[in-house]
């Protein structure tokens, strides 16, 4: 029975959902879900619906996010309260906790069951495991996984997971399911355009579930494990899904992005989920997952004016195609560093000179491993020992997966103008992993402070190059500024890295700084305002990252495959051994004049990124191991769902700042 017009005027709604788009009017009205009823309800009524043609006829949709994650939405509301959120404030249940038990699909009947107001305890089995929800807590039900394995594949943390009853895959970290794709002889792809597993794995006839691995999940001190029976397509659901029957083995497995897993409809038919719209956490046992009690934080962004330039130390950097071998298979979904890269030179040791040292703002190593092992380390370091070190670079497993350990020493290391005292740094005696990188000198990571956990005996995290800087007074300021040159074959391309605060002379304008997401010890990570590619938008939320270590630029799966959908002869490079496997190949008779630009927001500032700067150039081809097939090859990639990725090719566009004490992330137009 309809109440009353919102506000008793006609409120509008507007929302995307997947690829779908729905608006209409907005009403309050008595809504009951079985036996929990919300009195004075927001509703929508549809009409106008595009986009849902892959769903069956379906009546409407229950949304069961967190509160707060239908941002502007209604007309004349910031946000409107769930379901959820009115049971609460009306006094119908006394828990702020939903349980959610999602059935195993079989050919008969398949009831599950949501619990307003706490957990149904016959639904599993011991007790809740409950993990905190990652913030923003308005976005999605976010949390951190422990661990991920497939046989011998595996992934620790930092791996960020979400839930989402509304999908049906199970998402997997990109590096993770390249590995997959090359371990496994016959696998493939599904890149049929018509079926609702477009991009998922396809294993060979001759492999069946008695041969796979289960898919293992870490939720906190609880291991999700999924068989191979359950993750693979039943035939009878061929039709369903438009699955060609091909006598292969289709499954549910999809690529998430980096360091990513998201727990679709197929993760969740074999774990019970709880969450907890008060606190903040989510999960629970045996089918079960749940999170920590946690209190919101308030972020307070200081304004830190620009250094003068007399007071910055300047370091030079340099865009370089490095050497590579071949005869190595790269996986470059996204965040896989290609040979085009950014490199600078590092003094250290016995007044020794690293000349090609990677920059990678997406790690924060101690400083860099230097050593001669196999070609892939150039020069020898010999230094002050301090301890053993053992690394596994979580955040290198974009470079191929690559492994190495050596001893650990302090000593003083010069950068440009740039000096810090007893800066950790290690000496690589092993290395594996690497060798697709060609041969350079060592990584320097600029990635925020403690993302280097537990990669130094002894030593929980170990201090970057910036914290030593700014902790020894060398600098003022908590800052760091980037200026990465646009790459133009042939040519001397010298970039530059300020620390202490931003050079004003290479960016017009203001920095527009945004808030970096938490956990702050992982990843330079923030929220983009928009995404669009002509008419192709992106709604929010749109996670974003910077890494200048990485090539390519990464965009939402969703959007992505629009654009294979939508311009006629577009393809995905599926070559063996092209440093940009997974990237967009528009057809011959295109030229970047019939192309539109990537548009980023950013805060307030939108940042462009020409046809002709997303288009390989063929004179790079054989560099970066592209067969010049007559297309047209761009340096754009799947980055996962709602996800983009500032790699190398955005940032010649942009200046970046990085502020290591307030947390934020700053841009600029280059000047």
């Amino acid at each position: 029975m309809l109440l009353n017009r919102l506000d008793s005027i006609n409120a509008t709604f507007s929302v995307g959902y997947g690829s779908g788009y729905s608006n209409g009017t907005v009403y309050k009205d008595h809504v009951t879900v079985a036996s929990a009823t919300a009195d004075g309800q927001i509703v929508g009524s549809a009409s106008y619906i595009d986009g849902f043609e892959l769903w069956e006829p379906f009546d409407g949709i229950l949304g069961l996010g967190p509160p707060g994650s239908n941002v502007n939405e209604t007309s004349g509301h910031n946000t409107t309260p769930t379901f959820m959120e009115t049971l609460y404030s009306q006094g119908s249940i006394d828990d702020p906790v939903f349980g959610l038990y999602i059935p195993p699909f079989t050919d008969e009947p398949n009831t599950g069951e949501i619990t307003f107001g706490g957990v149904d305890s016959s639904r599993f089995t011991g007790d809740i495991e409950w993990i905190p929800q990652s913030t923003p807590y308005n976005t999605h039900w976010g949390f951190n996984a422990s661990s991920f394995a497939w046989g011998n594949i595996t992934m620790t943390s930092p791996l960020y997971a979400r839930t989402d009853c509304g999908t049906l895959p199970i998402l997997l970290p990109t590096d993770q399911f390249f590995d997959m794709l090359d371990d496994v002889p016959g696998i493939s792809l599904d890149i049929s355009s018509d079926s609702h597993l477009t991009t998922c794995l396809i294993f060979s006839s001759n492999m069946t579930a008695d041969i796979l691995p289960p898919l293992e999940i870490g939720l906190g001190n609880l291991l999700l494990l999924i068989p191979a029976a359950d993750y693979i397509v039943p035939e009878s659901l061929y039709a369903t899904l438009n699955v060609t029957v091909d006598g292969k083995t289709h499954t549910n497995l999809y690529p998430g992005g980096p360091d990513y897993v998201n727990l679709g409809q197929k993760a969740l038919e074999h774990v019970y989920s709880a969450y907890d719209i008060v606190n903040h956490h989510l999960f629970a046992p045996s089918i079960v997952v749940a999170m920590m009690r946690t209190l919101s934080v308030g972020l307070i962004v200081l304004a830190i004016g620009q250094a003068n330039a007399a007071d910055l130390l300047k370091v030079p950097i340099k865009s370089l195609l490095g050497l590579y071998d071949p005869t190595v298979r790269r996986q470059l979904l996204a965040s896989t560093l290609a040979e085009l890269a950014v490199f600078t030179a590092v003094e250290a040791g016995d007044n020794q000179t690293f000349p090609n040292v990677l920059v990678d703002t997406g790690i924060a190593e101690r400083m860099a491993a230097f050593g001669r092992i196999n070609a892939t380390f150039a020069v020898a370091y010999v230094p002050e020992f301090l301890s053993v070190f053992d690394t596994v670079y979580p955040a290198l497993n974009r470079y191929g997966s690559g492994y190495a350990n050596g001893t650990a020493y302090k000593d003083a290391v010069t950068v440009g103008s740039a000096t810090a005292s007893d800066q950790i740094i290690g000496s690589a005696s092993y290395v594996e992993g690497f060798s697709e990188l060609g041969v350079y000198d060592g990584i320097f990571g600029l990635g925020p402070p403690g993302s280097n956990i537990n990669q130094t005996s002894g030593y929980p995290t170990t201090p970057t190059f910036i914290e030593n800087l700014y902790a020894q007074g060398s600098i003022s300021e908590s800052i760091f500024g980037l200026y990465v040159p646009p790459f133009v074959p042939g040519a001397v391309n010298t970039g530059e890295i300020t620390f202490g605060g931003v050079d004003s002379s290479r960016f017009v304008g203001e920095i527009e700084w945004i808030p970096q997401d938490t956990p702050y010890n992982q990843h330079w990570n923030f929220n983009a305002t928009s995404f669009s590619w002509g008419n192709i938008t992106a709604p929010q939320p749109i996670f974003a990252r910077t890494d200048c270590g990485a090539l390519a630029i990464l965009i939402p799966n969703d959007q992505l495959f629009t654009i294979v959908d939508t311009i006629p002869g577009t393809t995905l490079d599926e070559s063996n051994g092209s440093f940009l496997a997974g990237c967009l190949i528009f057809p011959a008779n295109m030229t970047a004049a019939d192309l539109p630009p990537l548009e980023i927001g950013l805060g307030s500032l939108q940042v462009q990124v020409r046809a002709e700067d997303y288009i390989v150039s063929p004179s790079v081809y054989s560099a970066l191991n592209i067969t010049d097939d007559g297309m047209m090859h761009t340096y754009v990639c799947a980055g996962g769902p709602s996800f983009v990725m500032l790699g190398q090719k955005v940032l010649e566009h942009l200046y970046s700042a990085y502020d290591i004490v307030n947390h934020r992330v700053g841009f600029a137009h280059i000047a």
